[in-house]
């Protein structure tokens, strides 16, 4: 807030999308999850989290930030939240 100069609501619209894009993408990670296997897709979701908080740390201003950051890594952590539960319960059969 205090680095964007933003106030509270347009600054919390970053967690939002994430959420919202984290909860939208499920069926499509899972169905790249079936594709690709567990492992090619949760290093994708670690990459695409790293590249999204890189990318944010660079923003000049709030509408980049959530383009930069909130997107990418919000598609990255969908990848990695629908293949976790899977890899724990295939590992423990």
């Amino acid at each position: 807030m205090d680095y964007f100069k933003e106030s509270r609501e347009r600054t919390a619209w970053a967690t939002s999308i994430i959420v919202g894009v984290l909860c939208f993408l499920g069926p499509v990670m899972s169905a790249l999850l079936n594709r690709f296997g567990f492992r090619i897709t949760t290093i994708l979701g670690c990459l695409s989290c790293s590249v999204g908080l890189t990318l944010g740390s660079f923003a000049p201003n709030i509408v980049i930030f959530y383009i930069a950051c909130s997107l990418p890594f919000a598609v990255g952590a969908s990848l990695i939240y629908v293949s976790s539960p899977i890899i724990v319960n295939s590992l423990l059969q």
